[in-house]
């Protein structure tokens, strides 16, 4: 009979951390209504899918520790929550999928990264459409124009400045999510307790 903790054993322990972080920090962070703190978040949560895939790589665990994260994040005191609840699912989703795909490393993780941060914003943009209808899109468009003007720019370019804007954020995301490939690798460094402390000092117990 195997040792090894099952999946939503893991599932359990890592997502109560994330969770913790979402509705601590994250309901923190949104309070003060900070501008980039949906997709630094979303970097974040990525990193940690990483280095949790690098560490223990079992099929299922990121969608399982998402799920638990999000029923968490269901408890924070801070306002609308089921968004948020879904962009931290999802991405878990992402990640399971790139992990079976490419498998956990840094071309994986940069993507989880970057799909984190767009799914993020695309979730908050259906969700107003679905909300206010789609002439939401034409005042955004037309907002878009006129900063552009403002800025003595063709108005026509006020839409790809902004997507080029936000595929640089993403791809600053996934920088930062490689960075989980490294700290997941230096968990698997550590001494795993007193025995294995004892066998990494020179002289140790056999």
């Amino acid at each position: 009979m195997s040792n090894r903790p099952s999946v939503w054993a893991c599932a359990a322990s890592f997502g109560a951390l994330w969770g913790a972080v979402e509705v601590t920090v994250g309901s923190f962070l949104h309070a003060l209504h900070l501008p980039g703190t949906g997709p630094f978040l979303s970097a974040v949560a990525a990193a940690f899918l990483v280095a949790q895939r690098v560490m223990l790589p079992r099929p299922g665990l990121s969608v399982a520790t998402a799920l638990v994260a999000a029923l968490l994040k269901g408890l924070s005191p801070a306002g609308a929550l089921i968004g948020p609840m879904l962009a931290i699912f999802m991405e878990g989703v992402l990640a399971e999928l790139l992990f079976m795909l490419l498998g956990a490393n840094a071309l994986s993780a940069f993507f989880c990264g970057v799909l984190a941060v767009l799914w993020s914003l695309l979730q908050k943009l259906a969700f107003q459409v679905v909300l206010y209808g789609g002439d939401i899109i034409k005042l955004y468009l037309e907002l878009l124009g006129r900063g552009a003007a403002f800025l003595g720019l063709d108005p026509e370019k006020g839409l790809p400045l902004v997507l080029l804007f936000f595929l640089g954020l993403a791809c600053a995301a996934g920088l930062v999510a490689t960075r989980g490939v490294a700290l997941g690798r230096a968990a698997l460094a550590l001494p795993s307790g007193p025995a294995d402390a004892a066998n990494s000092q020179p002289g140790g117990a056999p």
